[in-house]
């Protein structure tokens, strides 16, 4: 065996270990994204299960609400700082969301 020879063979094995490796991390990658896929699957079930509920709905509004007086107090904060549009867009949101929320609870009344 000469030395081209011996590279040629060098060279093969090379090729055909990372083709090896490349198929097994192509079977893990593929075991590893359906694993991930039945996880997010079994987790949107259960939110939207304990959405469902009576207790969960009401964790949702009162969240909800939390973020309209964050929007509302960020406004504030805004304002001293004299960021004045972007006050006045907080407070915007901030009052949309709760009028959404009242709206929301009026027609629904769940």
């Amino acid at each position: 065996m000469n030395k081209q020879e011996f590279e040629e063979k060098i060279e093969r094995t090379i090729e055909n270990a990372a083709s090896h490796m490349e198929d097994r991390i192509d079977k893990a990658m593929t075991k590893a994204e359906q694993k991930i896929e039945a996880a997010a699957d079994r987790f949107d079930k259960s939110v939207n299960r304990a959405a469902g509920t009576k207790t969960g709905k009401r964790i949702i509004f009162f969240v909800n609400l939390l973020i309209a007086v964050a929007l509302f107090i960020g406004g504030f904060i805004l304002l001293h700082y004299q960021y004045t549009i972007w006050a006045v867009v907080f407070f915007s949101v901030g009052g949309l969301d709760v009028l959404f929320r009242i709206m929301e609870a009026i027609i629904f009344k769940d």
